[in-house]
């Protein structure tokens, strides 16, 4: 989840099987400055996501979920509750983003430079080891870098993680830096290893000969942090309950037992616990938090009330948006029931088409008194 999009599916899968907003009438987030701002958001899009993927309460199921970046500890009470009381998981598997993004590729080693809609993290990984003192930190999201200011902030504080392990790391690191952002581009990277290389040269003393390589995105950002979590939750149980990596840690484990018995306590209990691999705020010394000079205006759901809507259905999902974007807002499957509305070419099952797509409209806050088009 992040401020605009709850991504949710089946782990083991390529892509999800839904996504819908993460707002409520298009206006409130339910992620604001890197932290869940309001749980009942949070928690109804889940639920409805959840109910999309057909997952009953008698059923047995576990829950993979990223950490937003600011998080703090009592965020984890919250997030994990949620899970274990309205969503009935039987365990539950917590990840910061970096190291989703990680295990998207593969990668062990990385500088993860993740910028999401309401907040950004710089973190050093050797050997999925978080680099934790050297971690950089900001509520300050992918629209807030269309501003100059906030895009040198971002800069130097990965010339700051960078510089603040040690050689040896700093030499593997510079030529491992990925970028998980909404705001990747070719312009994007080549401001940033120029604004590195800068920084390097009015440094006093002796140059460290470095080799600056960006590693180019497999994904868009947030689909690269679900495909990440599906990855984990593929893998087995006994992995999850000992989830180490080169003798780094890929998140922290709850069963519905040891939540019964103690609550999310034992995830801290130790400074060994898994819970500290989540790196949360205010849980000991993990970097720097910076704040933006300024930030971006929220956009708005629509440009114009007559704005057109786009919709595109197969058997599989159905994709919602606004014409002239990207990527849709909202997918959601165009059918519970197991024969697909659509066969051969054809719509099969009207009734379930005319269904699905009122609530990708509803989702879209387009009513039958919108002055919408649709395409």
């Amino acid at each position: 989840t992040d401020a605009a999009r709850t991504l949710l599916g089946r782990c083991g899968d390529d892509e999800p099987g839904v996504a819908i907003p993460s707002s409520v009438d298009g206006r409130r987030a339910c992620i604001e400055a890197g932290r869940v701002g309001d749980w009942d958001v949070l928690r109804a899009a889940w639920t409805k996501g959840a109910a999309y993927l057909q997952l009953e309460p008698h059923q047995s199921h576990s829950f993979v979920v990223s950490v937003p970046v600011m998080s703090e500890a009592a965020d984890i009470d919250a997030l994990v509750a949620i899970l274990m009381t309205d969503l009935r998981a039987d365990a539950v598997f917590l990840c910061s983003p970096w190291i989703a993004s990680m295990m998207a590729t593969g990668s062990v080693t990385r500088l993860v430079v993740h910028v999401d809609d309401t907040a950004c993290a710089v973190s050093p990984v050797v050997a999925m080891q978080v680099i934790k003192p050297a971690m950089q930190r900001s509520p300050m999201g992918a629209r807030d870098l269309a501003l100059a200011p906030n895009r040198a902030l971002l800069f130097k504080a990965v010339f700051d993680a960078l510089f603040a392990v040690s050689a040896t790391e700093r030499a593997l690191l510079c030529r491992h830096i990925v970028i998980s952002s909404v705001a990747y581009s070719d312009a994007f990277v080549q401001e940033l290893l120029q604004d590195i290389t800068n920084r390097m040269h009015s440094l006093p003393g002796p140059r460290e000969t470095l080799q600056l390589s960006v590693q180019p995105p497999s994904h868009e950002a947030q689909a690269a942090i679900w495909v990440g979590l599906s990855v984990i939750g593929s893998l087995s149980d006994e992995v999850h309950q000992k989830p180490f990596i080169e003798g780094g840690p890929m998140g922290a484990y709850l069963s519905r037992e040891q939540y019964r018995l103690s609550g999310t306590a034992s995830l801290f209990a130790t400074k060994a616990s898994l819970g500290h691999s989540l790196c949360l705020v205010g849980d000991g010394d993990q970097g720097a938090i910076l704040v933006p000079p300024q930030h971006a205006p929220a956009p708005m759901l629509w440009d114009t009330l007559d704005q057109w809507v786009c919709i595109h259905t197969d058997a599989v999902h159905t994709d919602f948006g606004r014409c002239g974007d990207d990527t849709p807002s909202v997918v959601i499957p165009t059918s519970l029931d197991p024969l697909p509305c659509c066969d051969c070419g054809s719509i099969k099952d009207w009734e379930t088409v005319f269904t699905t797509w009122w609530k990708g409209l509803e989702h879209l806050e387009v009513s039958l008194l919108s002055p919408h088009a649709v395409a």
